[in-house]
Formats: C-alpha cells, sequence, structure tokens
C-alpha cells in the first residue's frame, strides 16, 4: 500500500533515537552543534544557551585566540562561544580569523591583530563588536580603554602598512614592535556598563551578571532573589534585571503588561497593571538593575501568578532608606586622595545618607565623620569607585526615622 507516512515515522523516528542517545551519552557535543545551527539569529542562540546552562554544561567567553567561528566542545562539559555569534561580526570575518590564527600562530596584541586580517577588511564596527563581546580580552587591555583608542588603533595600522608598502623598516628591515606605538584613550568601563555592551552584542549575559554587582546593595535593602519567592507571599520587595514588556488584553478588555525579568539565576515573568507601567515607564530600560515589590500567588490550574504593585529604581528605594556611606582609604593614599574627595563631596547632593571616613594606618584607624549628609546617585558613586585606592560600603537601616 502507500507508505509515504509510514516513511516518514520511521526516519523521523530514527532520528529521535539518534538525538536522544547524543543527548544521552554526549550532551556538550549535542548544544555546541544545536548553539551552532542557529548562529545569525541572536534570540536563538539565547534559548539554547538556557538549555546549556540547566544541563550542566559551561559556556565559556569568546576570544579571538581560542575561538572557533562555531561553538566548539573545548574539554569534557565545556563549550567554547562562536566568533560567529557575534552581532556585526560574520561568520565570514569570523573564518578568516580563525584562519589566519591558524596560519600564523595566536594574535599578539590588537595592532598585530589588525595587521594581519587587513585582506579581511577589518573595520571600525567589527573591532567594536568584538571588544563589546570580551574577543579582546586575551590581549592585555580593558575594553574600555580598546573602544575608545580604535581610531588611533586603526590610524597606526595604515601607518604601519604604508610603511611596509614604502620599506620604511627598523635597522634590521622590519617594523618595529606596533604594540608600543600607539597611545591608549579612555577609562576602563564600570561593570554593569561593560556588561550592557556585552548583552548588545551576544543578546545575553556571557561573563558574569548585572546582579552580581548590585547583589550586595539589593540585599542590604531588603531585597529577595526571585529564586527565593515563595508559592505563596504578599509585598515582597525582588531585585532583579528588567529585559522586556509586552502587553496583553483579558477577556474583558483589561490592558496588562508582561514584564520579563531576571537574576544571576533564574527568569520570571511579572504582571504589571497599565497605571503602575504608566508610573514606572521612565525606568524600565532592558538591562536596568530594578526593584519590585510583587504578591505571589497560585491560579486554579496550578501556575504561580506574580503580580506586580510598585517598581523603584536602586536610586529611589535609597532615597527613601536611612542609609550610611563608610569610606575606607589607607593613610598612605589619603594624602593624594585628600582633594579629589573634596572636590567629590562639594558637588554632592544634599540627601539623607551620613557618611564617615575610615582613614587606615597600619594597626590603626581613624574614625572622621561627616557633618554633610548627601544624596546617594549612580554616578556619584561611580566617581567615587573610580578613586585609586578607595573604597566604599553603603549600609541600610529599615526604619527611616
Amino acid at each position: 500500500g502507500y507508505g509515504f507516512n509510514k516513511s516518514h515515522s520511521a526516519a523521523y523516528a530514527l532520528i529521535t533515537y539518534q538525538t536522544a542517545w547524543l543527548k544521552a551519552n554526549h550532551p556538550d557535543a549535542l548544544m555546541s552543534a544545536v548553539l551552532s545551527s542557529d548562529m545569525d539569529n541572536t534570540d536563538k542562540v539565547v534559548g539554547f544557551y538556557e538549555d546549556t546552562l540547566k544541563q550542566k554544561i559551561k559556556v565559556v567567553p569568546v576570544c579571538v585566540n581560542h575561538s572557533m567561528c562555531a561553538f566548539v566542545v573545548e574539554k569534557p562539559m565545556v563549550i567554547r562561544y562562536g566568533l560567529g555569534a557575534i552581532k556585526g561580526v560574520g561568520e565570514g570575518f569570523a573564518q578568516s580569523v580563525v584562519e589566519e590564527r591558524k596560519a600564523g600562530g595566536p594574535y599578539k596584541d590588537i595592532i598585530d591583530f589588525c595587521l594581519r586580517l587587513e585582506h579581511a577588511k577589518v573595520n571600525r564596527k567589527m573591532l567594536e563588536s568584538l571588544i563589546k563581546a570580551g574577543a579582546c580580552d586575551c590581549m592585555g587591555q580593558e575594553r574600555g580603554v580598546l573602544f575608545a583608542s580604535i581610531d588611533r588603533i586603526l590610524a597606526q595600522r595604515d601607518k604601519l602598512l604604508k610603511d611596509q608598502g614604502n620599506f620604511q623598516g627598523d635597522l634590521l628591515g622590519g617594523i618595529m614592535p606596533a604594540q608600543t606605538q600607539w597611545q591608549a584613550v579612555g577609562e576602563p568601563w564600570q561593570k554593569a556598563i561593560q556588561l550592557s555592551y556585552e548583552r548588545d552584542v551576544l543578546g545575553l549575559y556571557l561573563s558574569s551578571h548585572p546582579m552580581l554587582v548590585f547583589r550586595k546593595e539589593v540585599t542590604s535593602l531588603g531585597a529577595k532573589a526571585l529564586w527565593d519567592l515563595k508559592d505563596r507571599a504578599k509585598n515582597i520587595l525582588v531585585g532583579a534585571v528588567f529585559l522586556s514588556s509586552r502587553v496583553i488584553y483579558t477577556k474583558s478588555g483589561k490592558r496588562l503588561i508582561i514584564l520579563m525579568v531576571e537574576d544571576e539565576r533564574k527568569k520570571e515573568e511579572f504582571l504589571l497593571t497599565e497605571q503602575e507601567y504608566e508610573r514606572a515607564q521612565g525606568s524600565l530600560r532592558s538591562g536596568e538593575v530594578l526593584l519590585f515589590e510583587v504578591t505571589v500567588s497560585i491560579r486554579h490550574d496550578g501556575a504561580k501568578r506574580i503580580l506586580c504593585d510598585r517598581i523603584w529604581t536602586i536610586s529611589d528605594k535609597r532615597s527613601l532608606t536611612q542609609s550610611k556611606l563608610v569610606i575606607s582609604v589607607l593613610g598612605e593614599q589619603f594624602v593624594k586622595m585628600a582633594s579629589a574627595l573634596n572636590d567629590l563631596f562639594l558637588v554632592a547632593k544634599d540627601g539623607r545618607c551620613q557618611v564617615s571616613l575610615l582613614i587606615k594606618d597600619g594597626d590603626l584607624t581613624i574614625n572622621v565623620p561627616c557633618k554633610k549628609r548627601i544624596f546617594l546617585d549612580e554616578e556619584w558613586l561611580r566617581q567615587l569607585d573610580a578613586l585609586s585606592g578607595v573604597e566604599y560600603q553603603v549600609k541600610y537601616r529599615s526604619d527611616p526615622n
């Protein structure tokens, strides 16, 4: 009789068996192939990446000196991220990076990389994407410094190529070491900014997670982690990274907003009323660490329902919570940093945060209280964090009085 459907069933059964066998015996090889199958579709890569982590398979960061074009198994249960999965790079250029590395060995520095890949037309956009992804971390420069120096790097490459064409080398007939001939500019990126750029070009946080940057302070403010949410809870404060939102309509026509959020271990969806969405819309930027007051319940079908009643930025919550800023600096550093610290406090806004300065000299610690109470905002704390040799901690009390 007619066996078309039976032939299909037999073929699918064989594929299902083979896939199940691979998943049971070689899950790392299976997932590296799955991740590589849709490298140009970031949303799919993100989904496959999450499935990979659930299987206890580690994915290590992308690197111009170690990554292949596709995802590959580097050692048992460890997959190396593929260069071809970076937005703005493309499989063709990624393949050129790998082929040149095989032919000439690892790239020594960023100038060496640009010179050797001149034939592949390496340009500013490609360098920006590689640096944001962390693929150039192996070259010994901070991402923020490399990114700010791209124009100088490309200018130096062009100069060296011109010198090579004109036979203008050193006395030995070659070109002087390239790395010493361009002046780095810019400053290292703050961790949160670095991770934000990483997500821009990879679609996910690979080297770390923003919640790890803010976890200590978020916990101090009384916020729980997503994985600590119980099935039934009311008015619980949760810290998480906002990812995206979408709109749904109930049968009665009521408009609800669904927020997708995540922390370093879990993703959840929160239901948000239209009124609260309108109030907090300015704070809902993808990649922003926020605080959510939620109520958790169980629906009649057994599914968890998380209703978000209120959204705060960390700065908002700081301003409503009694806090104390403790700044620590070593004695020899204080002499150098005193002027910079003073300038920083002169521009600080008035607020409710107490300030205490600890000057440490061996076993001796001098506590210098500050009469001025300040308002803590992200930019001011970033400037404080940038001061060499200065450490700080923000302590909170739930009692606002």
